[in-house]
């Protein structure tokens, strides 16, 4: 999905959007045809929106942290 295809499944459900980003996860991924990749697409939202971004099956940042990567990702231009 693209960054602006992912904003507009947003707003469609009625999530308000105030920015949007791309980024990569930390750590490496191996490069196979069809395997994954560390992409992600980063919104910042209203906060009141949160649990319904999460039941479409989004996540907070802070769950891409870890001991080893404090934020868990690098931003990176959109492709």
């Amino acid at each position: 999905m693209s960054i602006s295809e992912s904003e507009l499944q947003l707003h469609n459900s009625g999530v308000e959007v105030f920015s949007s980003k791309c980024g990569v996860l930390d750590g490496g991924f191996a490069q196979i045809c069809g395997g994954k990749t560390g992409d992600i697409l980063l919104h910042t939202i209203n906060s009141r929106y949160e649990n319904l971004a999460v039941a479409m099956g989004y996540q907070p940042v802070s769950a891409l942290a870890s001991e080893e990567s404090l934020k868990g990702f690098s931003l990176v231009e959109c492709q």
